[in-house]
């Protein structure tokens, strides 16, 4: 199983992370790759 970690706080939400990790879901489904999407906190550096 593959682990993806994608950032669930305000600001990265803000900044579209729900869309990213639907459509990682989605291509993981559409694949059949087995995975485990992880929602942690960004820690700012989305200024990066």
């Amino acid at each position: 199983m593959i682990r993806i970690y994608v950032p669930r706080d305000f600001a990265a939400r803000a900044l579209g992370s729900d869309d990213v990790a639907d459509a990682i879901r989605a291509e993981a489904v559409a694949k059949n790759i087995s995975i485990q999407i992880i929602r942690n906190g960004s820690r700012g550096l989305h200024w990066l």
